[in-house]
């Protein structure tokens, strides 16, 4: 059993629960120290690594992207491919074929998985629930659909689309 530390109280304590063969260990509870000065910084949104993200273009199309590196620092890369207008960035592509401007400072993460397996099944998963059809990308500037997912994920397709626009609130 793990109790806090009491002074005069937790030894005789734990010579009472010991005849009952039960075995205590104390730990250090909260102080006032640990409570005011919290000096880790808090994560940004921009600040994370291993996430699944979504990108808006002006005309209401969405990019879904994941990531293993720091977010700010892939939406970086994703405005030089749009500068240099790399057509294999599907934000670039999207830029290039309609003159639409993308709407960096909303560009926000959505999901967050530490494994890359994981995080592309989620990614899969998000850019199918806005995709209405096989090979019809409706509202996504995406270049494909990502990794293949079972269809019984287009179940739930509406509810997914709901999680992610409460996350942009």
């Amino acid at each position: 059993m793990y109790l806090p530390y009491i002074h005069r109280v937790s030894n005789k304590l734990k010579k009472q629960l010991r005849k009952l063969n039960i075995h205590v260990v104390f730990k250090r509870g909260r102080t006032i120290g640990s409570i005011l000065c919290n000096n880790k910084p808090k994560n940004t949104n921009d600040k994370r690594k291993n996430v699944i993200y979504r990108i808006p273009c002006e005309c209401g199309m969405v990019y879904f992207g994941e990531t293993g590196q720091w977010f700010d620092a892939r939406v970086q890369r994703h405005q030089t491919a749009v500068k240099k207008l790399d057509v294999k960035n599907g934000i670039a592509a999207h830029v290039q074929q309609t003159g639409h401007t993308v709407r960096w400072s909303e560009a926000k993460c959505i999901d967050q998985h530490n494994y890359y397996v994981n995080r592309k099944m989620k990614e899969a998963i998000y850019i199918n629930a806005y995709a209405p059809g096989e090979g019809n990308f409706g509202c996504l500037m995406n270049n494909d659909l990502g990794s293949h997912i079972d269809p019984i994920w287009k179940a739930i397709s509406s509810v997914i689309q709901d999680s992610v626009k409460r996350k942009d609130v």
